[in-house]
């Protein structure tokens, strides 16, 4: 058995937003564009699947050509919504409120777009 990955070459987003040089804000709405292309896959799954821990940290720039690529990283804790799951834990900054209190109910998609929502907040603030 063999596992085979994607090397990704570059910077994770809270470095690259951070630079000396910030990037311009079409390059941040493209990276915004990548993520949330890749939440909207997960999500379109069946059974759909959250990341669980959506954050800068775990979103990796790859500069080419002219404008960069966003890259989803990290799905240790990701986990596939059946009907039994539970939260497994994530970065409570980045953390949806339901799921900090873990309510009933709490592990859903909604949870990766209020992430999604701190994300894009840093993207543009920085």
């Amino acid at each position: 058995m063999g596992l085979v990955l994607e090397l990704v070459d570059g910077l994770a987003l809270s470095g690259y937003i951070t630079q000396e040089e910030p990037p311009p804000n079409q390059a941040r709405l493209k990276l915004m564009r990548d993520v949330a292309s890749a939440l909207r896959y997960l999500h379109s799954r069946t059974p759909k699947v959250v990341h669980g821990d959506l954050k800068s940290g775990n979103i990796f720039v790859e500069s080419c050509r002219e404008l960069p690529i966003a890259k989803l990283l990290d799905f240790g804790l990701s986990w596939l919504l059946t009907r039994n799951a539970k939260p497994l834990g994530g970065t409570l900054v980045w953390m949806a409120p339901e799921v900090c209190a873990r309510k009933k109910g709490s592990v859903d998609t909604p949870s990766d777009v209020f992430s999604f929502g701190c994300v894009m907040l840093f993207c543009l603030t920085g």
